[in-house]
């Protein structure tokens, strides 16, 4: 299966924004194609209010989270993979959600970030799925 952070993360922040709220979401800086500003960084982590008044082009998809935000230099190109985002929360309550290293792993974020594949794999796209049935006695 796909991992559900990327569908738990883009709930959340709908829900925090929807609910009137700030999202705000915490990255390890450590992670690999990471970029951010590291001198905000404390402990190795960053946290970011990626509120829609705050940050342009907001994207969330399965491999990363990408916005432009603004800081004293001026605008910053955001790149948070997936494997890289440890929470999500608004700050007015706290209420949000934490991810595990295994909600999100590190293999399989380099999957992920590798071009689609082989032939074979674009020989079986046109193939209808097979499908059985399963008893349940």
């Amino acid at each position: 299966m796909l991992p559900i952070r990327p569908y738990l993360l883009e709930a959340f922040y709908h829900w925090i924004v929807d609910s009137g709220l700030t999202p705000y979401v915490v990255v390890r800086i450590d992670i690999p194609g990471v970029h951010a500003p590291k001198e905000y960084a404390f402990n190795e982590e960053l946290t970011v209010d990626v509120s829609p008044s705050l940050v342009d082009n907001i994207q969330i998809n399965g491999k990363a989270l990408t916005c432009t935000a603004y800081f004293d230099e001026g605008p910053f190109e955001l790149v948070f993979p997936m494997g890289a985002i440890t929470s999500i929360f608004a700050y007015e309550n706290q209420e949000g959600v934490n991810f595990t290293a295994e909600d999100f792993p590190e293999s399989l974020n380099n999957l992920l970030s590798q071009e689609p594949a082989s032939k074979d794999s674009e020989a079986r796209a046109g193939q209808k799925p097979v499908f059985s049935l399963i008893k349940d006695d």
